[in-house]
């Protein structure tokens, strides 16, 4: 898997998981419209997170399990410019969250909040993740 991202950088980003939570995670997340802008997949430990209209992952993640959970062992994010323009990891590490949150684990709760903590709305969180 981690060969689709040739140019990437680490994040250093930490979670655990329940066994609960890893059952859905393993799900994945599959959008059924262009109005949600991402999908998920799970596939031989590794956590792929796709633009929805795009082949290449922005985001990879692998998983490692533990005695009772399973924890992020490394994260990454695309660095290609040709499929992908971030490159602030705070704000990646942010919405990584957001989307495990909100699609795989169904929390509507969860919010995605800008570095201040203020929550991103309106056209600027559809622009980020669509109409999740």
């Amino acid at each position: 898997m981690l060969d689709q991202l040739p140019l990437r950088t680490d994040l250093p980003l930490e979670r655990t998981f329940t066994q609960n939570e890893v059952d859905l995670i393993k799900q994945g997340f599959r959008a059924d419209s262009m109005d949600i802008k991402w999908s998920i997949l799970f596939e031989d430990g590794w956590l792929a997170f796709f633009r929805t209209w795009w082949p290449v992952p922005i985001f990879l993640l692998q998983l490692s399990e533990e005695a009772d959970d399973v924890r992020i062992d490394q994260a990454y994010a695309n660095r290609d410019t040709g499929s992908y323009s971030g490159t602030d990891t705070e704000e990646e590490m942010r919405l990584i969250t957001f989307l495990i949150d909100r699609l795989l684990l169904g929390r509507m709760d969860a919010v995605l909040r800008k570095a201040d903590g203020d929550p991103i709305t309106g056209l600027y969180l559809f622009y980020k993740v669509g109409n999740v």
